[in-house]
């Protein structure tokens, strides 16, 4: 009897936080947020986005291409208003044949396109379009000129081959003011051997593109990696030789000039993130975030006891309304902090971790895995509350 009321009076606190949660203005939760010490059990809280899916017969019975065992997964994921749009790749992207982009609703996943290219490495949502940059062609495309993917549902997928002398479009950034559109690449001088970073600008859509910089310009003798926008500046990613590390360069003038910033070395290929107003880059050894704020200050944040997932997890970092980051490990956890320094383990897995995204209009974050049996997972951040607070009858 004792173990029940204080079962019973426990359930009855709990709800009773959830409604103060509910009801306190947004500072309040903040800082109850920050306040409440909260205690998550070491074990898998995993839940498979689509319980039993065969995602590698899936994929190759829709594509022809055979799942490579270690490296087959889904290296990029997207959420667009209610749908998550999901980039699935043979192998590593840039190494193996084939891509896929599917669409999921909360309920079934539908293949929808397969990009002629080496895999899938990033996607922008900008308004109702997603726009899927070619990350090497394939299939038979060639080096000549670079794809982009422009997807607007219902209409189908439209295709893009425009970029000249690009062999891998890394990412595209959309200027959510002035509408345009920057690709950032790797490209060649015409002979398939003199390497050059470089940057587009379009204005139209992705249908024709206009050189903003090259390797004359600092942008990356080899090649020029991930964009961002942020303090009416523009961010990348640089580098010189392969496979020496990259380095961070920003633009003030909507990338004519740049001018390369004094940061420790950083990884290659990786995504560039915003959080709490600050550029997040990652450093080369994984273990540190480098975080870029408005007056240019520089500050190293050495992640406490973990490293980030491996070079293959190019899309590392998520973001959700409440103001967590959150990250995927080396050893295969999912991480968040609020500030950078404290960092609480949310879930724990044997698999090897490659990407993480916040789905805003479900309020799950969503995680992939890669090999031969690489799967896609939720973890819901929805509040549960065990004792209903009013019951509703249809009269």
């Amino acid at each position: 009897m004792t173990r029940t009321l204080v079962s019973l009076a426990t359930c009855l606190l709990l709800a009773g936080l959830g409604v103060l949660a509910l009801l306190a203005p947004p500072d309040a939760i903040a800082l109850l947020s920050r306040t409440t010490s909260v205690v998550v059990p070491a074990k898998n809280r995993l839940d498979e986005l689509i319980p039993g899916m065969d995602y590698a017969g899936w994929y190759q019975q829709h594509t022809g291409f055979v799942p490579d065992a270690a490296h087959f997964g889904a290296y990029a994921i997207t959420p667009m208003t209610d749908t998550l749009f999901i980039g699935h790749s043979t192998g590593w992207p840039a190494d193996k044949d084939g891509a896929l982009l599917s669409g999921y609703n909360g309920i079934a996943i539908t293949a929808i396109y397969s990009p002629t290219e080496q895999g899938v490495i990033a996607m922008t949502a900008a308004t109702n379009t997603l726009y899927i940059p070619g990350a090497d062609p394939c299939c038979p495309d060639g080096w000549e000129t670079g794809n982009v993917y422009m997807y607007t549902p219902p209409d189908p997928v439209v295709k893009y081959r425009n970029l000249p002398n690009v062999l891998h479009t890394w990412a595209i950034w959309f200027d959510g003011v002035s509408h345009a559109l920057y690709a950032v690449v790797g490209a060649h001088l015409g002979d398939n051997a003199t390497w050059t970073g470089a940057v587009y600008r379009s204005t139209d859509g992705c249908r024709s593109w206009s050189l903003v910089a090259d390797k004359s310009d600092g942008v990356g003798d080899y090649r020029t990696y991930d964009m961002v926008g942020l303090h009416n500046k523009l961010y990348i990613y640089w580098n010189d030789v392969y496979p020496a590390p990259c380095g961070l360069a920003e633009s003030g003038d909507g990338g004519a000039t740049w001018q390369r910033l004094a940061v420790p070395a950083t990884a290659c290929r990786v995504r560039l993130a915003i959080f709490e107003d600050r550029l997040l880059a990652m450093s080369l050894d994984q273990g540190s975030l480098i975080a870029v704020d408005r007056a240019g200050n520089v500050q190293v944040y050495p992640l406490p006891g973990f490293k980030i997932a491996d070079k293959y997890a190019f899309n590392f970092l998520a973001h959700d309304r409440s103001g967590f980051l959150y990250t995927i490990t080396e050893d295969g956890r999912v991480v968040r902090t609020r500030d950078l320094v404290t960092w609480e383990t949310l879930a724990v897995t044997d698999r090897a971790l490659i990407t993480i995204v916040y789905w805003p209009a479900r309020n799950w974050l969503v995680v992939a895995d890669r090999g031969a049996d690489a799967r896609l997972w939720k973890i819901d951040l929805n509040p549960k509350l065990y004792l209903p607070l009013m019951q509703h009858y249809g009269f």
